[in-house]
């Protein structure tokens, strides 16, 4: 590639079981090998969280066969141990955990570590606390509160490299959406549905699976692979049908749905983890990645400033580049795990940050919108019949006298439609 060695490539098998913690044992012997080399490291990707649990000392415990140490630096062997004992319950293997239902595993979090119960709702997120619990004795929160309190920031872990620097590869929307579209057509030209049929041969139907659910493990992580398996998975008469060809057409766009999604999803990540007061983070570099065409212009010149200054240990010069300003305060905790829900549209979103986006989606607005007309007519029906007095405001029916219904209408639009200003767990009915 380029002439420039690659790590972490082509090192697994499809089933296997990655997770971060291990990810982050083998990424800091491949740094340390390049530190003491007197070679840059350069992380490329992908995961946002990967890269977390590697700029900051914020993962706690692991799940695989080794750990590391309190800085995180090296890898060591946890002691082996025949059972776990939690909440009363006796596990051969921390593994085990699968085995429950999400309520059973919110029940075991519940006894044993109250102050997480009240916050986590996601799955993974539960059995991870419980592992923590098992793995450490600890309840995970007092670990965490510990990591905040060391680090004097919410989302808690001190930066591991004070050095590091973080380039933002930026792009225009419409060019996105546009890039991203092309290039699950370039995917499915390149043999998309065959790895996914492959794949499903390889793992699926060796466990007895024909159309394998479980998509939280190994490869099936990866956005492609569930969206496409209802059309990989039939026959080549299947395929044909009508049915079949409409598999495929709904397949893909969800695909490209959910990678456009995802682009949005690792945007917020960057402006609420990198981009926040309250935190020690890294200086973030915008580089724009637009136009292909002016790549050594727009790109690769302004990075090799930024690293060649920081290497001599100063600061570039502004007139290449200057670092993305910070733009909010990291929220804490009970604001970003609370559920927020928005009884306008039906939904529950998952933080207050997220809430607040959905604020301003064009499908709130619109709904918001189509109510607040609803109840304008519906006023101009009361005003008239109050003025013509024939007594239908007053028949008992509920439709009150005109001071009562103005100040019902006027209570009823705040409460269900909020402003994004009064968002608040005071303002909406939140859920821990």
């Amino acid at each position: 590639m380029a002439g420039v060695p690659h790590h972490l490539l082509g090192h697994l098998q499809p089933g296997d079981n990655y997770h971060v913690h291990r990810f982050r044992a083998e990424a800091f012997r491949i740094i340390e090998s390049l530190h003491a080399r007197n070679k840059v490291p350069v992380v490329v990707g992908g995961t946002h969280y990967y890269v977390e649990s590697i700029l900051w000392k914020n993962l706690v415990g692991n799940s695989d066969a080794s750990d590391s140490t309190a800085d995180g630096q090296a890898p060591r062997k946890r002691p082996h141990r025949d059972q776990y004992v939690i909440a009363g319950r006796t596990f051969a293997n921390l593994d085990d955990l699968e085995k429950l239902g999400t309520e059973e595993l919110r029940e075991i979090l519940k006894e044993i570590d109250p102050a997480s119960w009240e916050l986590l709702q996601d799955r993974r997120k539960i059995r991870r606390s419980i592992e923590v619990f098992g793995q450490t004795g600890r309840r995970h929160s007092d670990i965490l509160e510990e990591q905040r309190q060391a680090a004097g920031s919410v989302h808690g872990g001190a930066l591991r490299y004070p050095k590091a620097l973080v380039f933002w590869m930026q792009c225009d929307k419409d060019t996105l959406n546009a890039r991203l579209a092309r290039r699950v057509d370039a995917m499915l030209a390149q043999g998309l549905l065959e790895e996914v049929e492959a794949f499903h041969q390889q793992v699926n139907l060796k466990r007895g699976e024909q159309q394998s659910q479980d998509f939280e493990h190994s490869l099936f992580q990866s956005i492609g692979f569930k969206e496409m398996l209802p059309y990989a998975a039939l026959s080549a008469e299947e395929r044909a049908s009508e049915a079949g060809k409409k598999a495929l057409e709904q397949g893909l766009l969800l695909l490209k749905q959910r990678n456009m999604r995802y682009a949005r999803k690792q945007e917020a990540w960057i402006r609420n983890r990198l981009l926040v007061h309250g935190r020690d983070v890294p200086p973030v570099w915008p580089l724009d990645g637009s136009d292909p065409s002016r790549w050594d212009e727009l790109v690769a010149a302004p990075a090799a400033a930024v690293v060649e200054a920081r290497l001599r240990g100063e600061d570039p010069d502004e007139a290449v580049i200057r670092a993305v300003p910070k733009e909010g305060t990291a929220l804490p905790a009970k604001e970003r795990h609370a559920t927020y829900r928005c009884e306008l549209c039906q939904r529950d979103l998952m933080g207050l940050q997220q809430y607040n986006i959905h604020l301003g989606t064009k499908k709130h607005r619109a709904a918001a919108a189509k109510l607040k007309k609803a109840q304008s007519e519906l006023a101009a029906v009361l005003d008239a019949a109050v003025q013509r007095g024939d007594g239908e405001a007053g028949d008992g029916h509920g439709l009150g006298h005109g001071h009562g219904d103005e100040g019902e209408r006027g209570g009823a639009e705040e409460d269900v439609v909020p402003r994004e200003s009064e968002a608040s767990p005071e303002g909406v009915r939140t859920t821990a």
